[in-house]
C-alpha cells in the first residue's frame, strides 16, 4: 500500500507531479493544472515541512545549519541540506541502534577553532586594530 494524502493537503502543499520541471510545466499547461500525487512528491513534500520545522527550533544543530548555509546558498538550497541530514539521521539511527544526540548550536564553532581565530584576528588586523589573544585561565 502506497502512502496516501488527502486531496486538500495535497493542495495545499502543491505537490509536484515528479521532479522534472518540464513535466510540472507541461502538466500545468496542457492538463488544465491538475496534479496526481505520487509517493516521491508527498515523501519529498513531508521531508521538506519537517526540515522548515526543525530549523525554527532555537540553537539546535539543524538550526545552527541552517542559518550557516541559508546566508551563503539560500533558503530553499539550506532547507535541502537539513532535510538530507535529517534523512541520514533516520537512517543510521535504527541501523546502528542508537538515540538522536544533537551536536548543539556551537558544533560548527568547535569544528575549526584555530582557522577561526585566525581568521577573526586576520580582519581585525586589516581594520587597523592591534590584537594580542590570551587563553583564559
Amino acid at each position: 500500500m502506497g502512502l496516501q494524502v488527502p486531496s486538500t493537503l495535497a493542495k495545499r502543499l502543491r505537490l509536484p507531479l515528479s521532479s522534472s520541471p518540464y513535466d510540472l510545466e507541461t502538466t500545468a499547461l496542457f492538463r488544465g493544472g491538475h496534479r496526481r500525487l505520487d509517493e516521491p512528491a508527498a515523501a519529498n513534500a513531508i521531508a521538506y515541512l519537517t526540515s522548515w520545522a526543525a530549523t525554527r527550533i532555537k540553537r539546535t544543530y539543524l538550526s545552527s545549519q541552517y542559518s550557516r548555509l541559508a546566508g551563503r546558498h539560500g533558503r530553499k538550497r539550506a532547507i535541502t541540506a537539513v532535510s538530507r541530514r535529517q534523512l541520514f539521521s533516520a537512517y543510521h539511527m535504527p541501523r546502528d541502534g542508537v538515540d538522536y544526540q544533537d551536536l548543539g548550536e556551537g558544533h560548527f564553532d568547535r569544528l575549526h577553532t584555530r582557522r577561526q581565530t585566525r581568521y577573526h584576528v586576520t580582519r581585525l588586523e586589516r581594520m587597523g586594530y592591534q590584537v594580542t589573544l590570551a587563553v583564559p585561565a
